[in-house]
This record gives C-alpha cells, structure tokens and sequence, in this order.
C-alpha cells in the first residue's frame, strides 16, 4: 500500500514496509495533527489566506482548502482547527470548505466556529452540492460537513437538560422577518405556548410575542404585571360578543367580572359584578355620555349609602320616575330646568324657582282637584312674595266664571295685637275691572294716605270711616249726657284742623226704657224736633261749627216748654224732657 492522507484532517496514512527510519518523524507530525484538531483554536483573517486556500475579493468568497502536506499549526492548516474565529473581512461573506484542491468536495469536518467579521456582514458555509449553512455575524456554531456535501449545526435541534446563563449577560438573536422566529410547542400534539413573530411588515401581525394557543392557556402566575416601561395598548378581537372576558373560576359556568363586547355597531363594556369606586372623580367630558338602564323596573338604578336607599330611578309604568327616599334631602344650588311635570310630594326646599322656557308661560299647579298651597315655614317673620321681574302685570285669575279668589288672613289674633293683613306697597292701585292705575278705579296708596276713586271718571279722594282723626273725610264724634231743660249751650272741641265739612247733631234716648215709641239708644235728628208751635211756646236751637269745636246751642221758651219730637210710630207731637235724651255730634273734615 503507498503512502496517502485521511479525507478530513490530512492525517498521514504511511504505506506498508515506507518511512524506515523516518516512521517516528511522520508519526509525530500525524499526532501533532491530532493535537490540533482535538484543541485547536485559531483567529483566522480570511482575506490573507495562503496556499492552498484562496481569497477572492471580488465576490468575498474564501476557498478554504487543507494540503496534505501542511504541518500542523503552519500557515495553511487552519482548517485543521477545532475552533475557528473568522476575522477582518467586512460585507456578507461565501467560506467553500474543501479538501487538498477546490475540486475536492464534500470533505467531513467538524468545527466550532465564530462569525466575527467586521460589520454586520454573514457568512454563508458551503462544503459541495448540500445545503449550506448561514452563521451570523457575532454568532457561534458547531457545525459538521456531511458525506453529501451539507453544512448544518450540531446544535441545530438541542436536547438539553438546562441552560445555565449566570456567568454574563446574556442576548438570544433570533432570526429576522420570519412570522416563526422562535416557537416553544408540545412535539406530541404541536401546540405552541410560546411564539416569536419576527414579521416586520405593518399591520395586525407585525412583530410580536404570543403567549399560548388556542388549545393552550396562558397563566401568570406572579404577583404583579408591571407595565410601567410606557405607555401600553391592548388590542383585542374585533366584531366579538366576548371578545375580551375577565371571569371567575375556571371550571363549569364561569362568573364574567368585565366583560369587552365588540359587536360592531354596539360595542360595550359590561360589568358583571358590583362596580367599587374607589377613585375621587369619574370625569366623563371627553365626550357626550349615554346611561342606558333596564326598562319596567321599578328599581332600574339606585343609589345609597350604607344607611339605604337614597335615589332610586323607576321605569316601571309611564311617567317614568327619579325617587329620592324619604330621608333624603335633594339639594339642587344652581338652576333646575323641569320640562315635564314635576311630583314633589314631600317636603321641598327652592331657593330659587323660575318657571317656563322664556318663550311660553310657565305654569305652576298643584296635582289633579285638591288646592294649591304657598306657606313660609314656622317664622313669625317669614313672607311670601311674589314680584313681577321686568314691568309686566301680576294676575290673580279664577279657573272659570265661578272661580273665587279668597285671601285667607289669620284672624286668629285680636285686632291691634298682631300685624295681620295684605301688604300693597305705597303707591300703588288695587283697580277693578280692566283699566289699571290713575285711570281706573278702585283705591290706591298715595304716599301715606288711602285713596279712593268709585267710577273711572271720578277723581281720587280719602274715604270717609269711623274713627279718622286726620286727612280728607277725618271723622269727629262727641256726646253729652248730662243735658237739661234750660238755655244752654254744649260744644265739643275736636282736633280736625279746620271748620269741618258738614256735622250731624242728634238726640239719642238715654232713659232706659221707650219714649214716643223709641226704644234706647235710638236717635233723632234735631231737625226732625218740633221748635214751632201755634199755641205761642217756642224752644229755639243754633249748631255751629268752627276750627276747633263743633256745638249745639239751646234756649228754652219761658213757658219751659221742653223739645216735641214725632212720634216714632204714629207721627204725634209729643213733648219729651231732655234729662232722658243725651246730645250726639258727629262733624266731618
């Protein structure tokens, strides 16, 4: 047999009865080889490669070839080594593993090897007509050469019992564009539970990390998820009733929490438990909010305290209703605009109602026949007033032509101990019929003096009352009971201020008992005496009036003839003695 060399590594396979006295030589080069390619390690400049191997600038390709008769560890033999650092070229780069030439393919080697071309550049590894392998830059592989002429990674598809990453920091690259980068699955039944998307187009499905399967659950199992790194989007399937379900338990019917509903058209949120506010402020202003609650029910929404029920929204039967309980107090500090009719049927407090829409009237009326009731409170010195706001009329109108208005005053209290009665401010008119003020009539306030006028063609004047002591119509009233049958003469100082208008002068029936069939206290007119007889006895009388006093005065005929009056009944002349009568003036301003 004639000398050769292995296929792979070049080792020297000296021929039968060869090398007599150099045996030991070859055999010490064979185990140096040995040597190298059990542990040896080179950082290999690709672009100074040596014969037999070749770089090509051109096409960054090195044909990396093994001589059979390069030592160890010489230029040249860096194919011998077991672990190879691939340097300096830059740019994607083709390495042709061969034997001693070019043509001598499909060499079988194994190697670990490093990617540490400058840049970002690959390296695509080739040993004939099989498949190729592509290490990445800064990446490190141990790869074999096939009989068939393929390069693959040993570790391609690792079993392992670990991996132990404690000694540095660590980067796992994966591979780019690639919709499965990474996928960590079940070999029996293929399902994924954890999937790498490396797909860099847009869209849906761009790069991502997917947790589970569909046939696989995902379960964290941490106390916290921490999404503090930015600001976060979840997104979830569109056009699904339960396209994102929060639930309870996991076995049987689960009790939904919240649910994200994406039916197009009517997305929703549901929750399906008792919602907790925690928070000090809902704020809904981005936009224009809808609460839509159960229809006929008569409780559709509540709201309370732990103390009950203090609002409840009823959609039980038309009208629909909002109830406060009847230990809540609503309290509303700016307007309240009530379109539809308003049921207040406890007690409620308005600081300021306005009624209408400012286009119609607003009406104010109490619910079905029974009265409508406006009181203050338990004050002694509470007040109702109603006040018209820009110079229009106030209109007190029954429902009807039956209708009455009745001012109702508390005549309780005796006249002159308490201040009962309806306030009209100075200057006003309480006119009848259609023509109100100067021009109509009725009366009115004129600074501090009552006024009246009985057509609307008369003028305004003071009426006439008992007991004025004052003004236009101040009335004046005196008597003497202590009269006789004597020329006398009786006056009554009065405080009217001037001569009075016109005075009345009367005799009243003093005696206790009926005197020409008046009975007590009734009164004649001293006009209606008879002073002028035929038989020649005369009693005379004079009444005056002047600035201060009003008076009657008397003189006696000397026969003492006293007054004659007619009889009440049958109209005699009948004498009557005036110690029973009294005199009565009554005087005018």
């Amino acid at each position: 047999m004639a000398t050769s060399f292995s296929r792979g590594y070049k080792i020297k396979l000296i021929g039968t009865g060869l090398e007599a006295g150099t045996w030991g030589t070859s055999t010490n080069e064979n185990l140096k080889r040995v040597d190298q390619y059990l542990g040896g390690y080179v950082s290999f400049d690709i672009t100074s490669a040596t014969t037999p191997s070749s770089w090509n600038n051109g096409t960054n390709t090195l044909t990396w070839c093994l001589g059979d008769t390069t030592d160890a560890w010489e230029a040249g033999s860096e194919a011998r080594n077991r672990f190879v650092d691939f340097t300096t070229a830059s740019g994607d780069t083709a390495i042709n593993v061969r034997g001693s030439t070019d043509a001598e393919v499909n060499v079988e080697r194994i190697y670990w090897v490093r990617n540490s071309l400058a840049g970002s550049g690959k390296i695509t590894l080739s040993s004939g007509s099989g498949g190729n392998l592509v290490l990445e830059n800064g990446a490190t592989a141990l790869i074999y050469c096939s009989p068939a002429g393929a390069v693959s990674n040993i570790l391609g598809s690792l079993q392992a019992d670990g991996l132990d990453f404690r000694t540095a920091s660590a980067v796992v690259k994966l591979i780019t564009n690639n919709a499965s980068a990474l996928s960590f699955e079940d070999p029996a039944t293929s399902y994924g539970y954890l999937h790498f998307d490396t797909v860099t187009a847009a869209g849906p499905n761009a790069e991502h990390v997917a947790l589970g399967s569909t046939n696989v659950n995902t379960r964290i199992e941490s106390d916290k998820v921490d999404l503090r790194s930015g600001a976060k989007t979840v997104h979830i399937v569109d056009n699904q009733a339960a396209s994102l379900d929060i639930v309870e338990g996991y076995t049987g019917t689960p009790a939904s929490y919240l649910k994200f509903d994406t039916t197009n058209s009517a997305e929703k949120v549901v929750v399906g438990k008792t919602l907790d506010i925690a928070t000090s402020s809902v704020d809904l202003s981005t936009q224009a909010t809808a609460f839509s609650i159960k229809d006929n029910e008569l409780a559709a929404l509540t709201f309370g305290d732990t103390n009950g029920v203090m609002l409840t929204f009823d959609t039980n039967t038309d009208p629909e209703k909002i109830i406060t309980a009847s230990t809540t107090e609503l309290e509303v500090l700016g307007g309240l605009d009530v379109d539809g009719a308003a049921d207040f049927s406890g007690a409620t407090v308005i600081e300021d109602l306005a009624v209408g829409t400012g286009a119609a009237s607003g009406v104010v009326k109490s619910n079905g026949d029974f009265d409508l009731v406006l009181q203050t409170g338990n004050s002694t010195t509470g007040n109702i007033t109603i006040v018209d706001g820009a110079d229009g009329q106030i209109s007190l109108s029954p429902n009807g032509t039956g209708g009455d208005i009745v001012l109702n005053i508390d005549n309780s209290t005796a006249i002159g101990s308490a201040a009962n009665g309806v306030s009209i401010p100075v200057n006003s008119h309480l006119n009848f019929g259609s023509t109100l003020g100067n021009g109509g009539y009725g009366a009115r306030g004129n600074a501090t003096v009552l006024q009246v006028s009985n057509t609307d063609s008369d003028g305004w004047g003071q009426p006439y009352h008992t007991g004025m002591v004052s003004g236009e119509g101040s009335y004046f009233s005196g008597e003497n009971a202590s009269l006789a049958n004597t020329t006398a003469a009786y006056a009554f100082t009065h405080s009217l201020g001037s001569v009075p208008s016109f005075a009345k002068y009367y005799l009243e029936n003093d005696s206790g008992g009926t005197i020409a069939n008046y009975e007590d206290g009734d009164v004649v007119d001293i006009t209606g005496t008879v002073s002028n007889t035929d038989d020649g006895n005369r009693t005379s009388y004079s009444t005056w009036m002047s600035a201060t006093e009003v008076g009657v005065s008397f003189a006696i005929n000397t026969g003492g003839v006293p007054f004659r009056i007619m009889d009440k009944t049958t109209g005699a002349i009948t004498n009557i003695d005036l110690v029973d009568w009294k005199l009565v003036v009554r005087a005018w301003k």
